[in-house]
């Protein structure tokens, strides 16, 4: 299973039953990572993703001045803090590892979805 980050913009929609709130993706910018990348990733910048498998991260200023943030911290010793992990298998559970660099990649995508949430007055969207 797989968590998509993009930026998007809350809307109300009027239905039948009543309004609606819900979230429209807004560009063509998308970082789709594993479910368990996705918590490290949130973790590491201090989110969390909740258990209702979508949200969004109103706070976006917030959001891109961590990845910024560690960032710095992780291109001044990738080799230690970004240096890629092991495949893992367990019985029919397998969990693939990732390569050196995979987590500075990973912040820097979010970091520009970040950006252009902010340039668009909205929210970073994720399911």
């Amino acid at each position: 299973m797989s968590i998509s980050f993009y930026p998007a913009k809350e809307q109300i929609i009027s239905t039948p039953k009543g309004p609606i709130q819900t979230v429209a993706s807004i560009g063509e910018l998308d970082l789709n990572v594993t479910n368990r990348n996705a918590a490290q990733i949130m973790n590491l910048l201090g989110f969390e993703l909740g258990d209702d498998g979508a949200g969004q991260i109103h706070d976006v200023a917030r959001l891109e001045q961590r990845c910024r943030e560690e960032l710095a911290i992780i291109r001044t010793a990738p080799e230690i803090l970004d240096g890629g992990s092991p495949d893992e298998c367990d019985g029919n559970w397998i969990e693939c590892g990732h390569g050196q660099g995979y987590f500075e990649d990973r912040l820097s995508q979010l970091r520009v979805i970040a950006e252009y949430a902010l340039l668009h007055d909205g929210v970073v969207g994720w399911s």
